[in-house]
C-alpha cells in the first residue's frame, strides 16, 4: 500500500512518515507498518529522518536522469530485437493498448492511463523472450512509476504521450529495427527533457515546491 502510494505520488518525495499514524490509518499494528518502512528503504523509495522517523526519498535530477540512461539501454535493446521479428500479434497487442491510451486520454484518467503506458513497455520487454530481462526491469519499473507520474501530470503532456507511442507503433509495423529504435529514443528523450524542464523552469506546483532536488 505505501509503496503504491509512494510510486503514485500520493506519498510525495520529501513527505514525512511516522509508523503511528500510519498504523491507524491503514489498520495495522506498528511492527509491519515499521517492517514495511524498512523494506521500502532497502528499496530506496523512504530514508530515515530524525532517528525513529522516516520521509518519502527525493527525488534528485541526478537519480532520474541515471534511471533514464539504463532505461534507455535496456528499452532500445528490446525494440531492436523485436522490431527485426515483425510479429503482427505484437504489434496488434501493442495497437489495443495505444487505443486503450487514446480513451483514458480523452477520459483525463492518469492512473489508467500510466497503466497502459506500463503496460506498452513491459509487452515490448516480455516479447524479447528473456526471463532475467524481465526481472530486472520489474524491479526498475517501481522507480520509473514514480517518473511517469510526475513527467504525464500535465493533460498535454498524456498528449504527447500518446503521439509518441502512436509515432512508434508505426515504425515497429514497418519491421525496421533501428527506425524503430530512433522512435523509441525519441520518446524516451521527450520524457527526460519534460523532467529536466519541470526542475529549470520550476513548475513543480504538484510538489508544493519540495521534495525535487538536483
Amino acid at each position: 500500500i505505501l509503496k503504491e502510494r509512494i510510486t503514485r505520488l500520493h506519498l510525495r518525495p520529501g513527505e514525512l512518515l511516522m509508523v503511528q499514524p500510519l498504523s491507524k490509518e491503514l489498520g495495522f499494528s506498528r511492527t509491519p507498518v515499521r517492517e514495511a518502512l524498512i523494506r521500502l528503504e532497502s528499496d530506496g523509495f523512504v530514508e530515515e529522518a530524525d532517528g525513529k522517523k522516516f520521509r518519502v526519498s527525493e527525488l534528485t535530477l541526478k537519480d532520474i536522469i541515471e534511471i533514464h540512461e539504463i532505461r534507455e539501454m535496456i528499452e532500445l535493446h528490446a525494440v531492436r530485437k523485436v522490431a527485426h521479428r515483425r510479429s503482427a500479434k505484437l504489434a496488434g497487442s501493442l495497437g489495443r493498448l495505444v487505443h486503450s491510451m487514446e480513451l483514458m486520454m480523452q477520459q483525463k484518467n492518469h492512473v489508467a492511463f500510466f497503466q497502459m503506458d506500463m503496460a506498452f513497455h513491459m509487452k515490448i520487454i516480455s516479447s524479447c523472450d528473456n526471463r532475467t530481462l524481465e526481472q530486472l526491469v520489474a524491479v526498475l519499473n517501481e522507480k520509473i512509476q514514480r517518473i511517469r507520474h510526475l513527467t504525464t501530470f500535465v493533460y498535454r503532456r498524456l498528449e504527447d504521450s500518446f503521439g509518441d507511442h502512436s509515432f512508434f507503433l508505426e515504425s515497429l509495423e514497418q519491421g525496421d529495427p533501428e527506425q524503430a529504435a530512433r522512435a523509441m529514443k525519441y520518446q524516451l528523450d521527450q520524457v527526460r527533457e519534460g523532467v529536466i524542464k519541470l526542475f529549470e523552469d520550476g513548475t513543480i506546483d504538484f510538489f508544493g515546491g519540495a521534495g525535487l532536488k538536483r
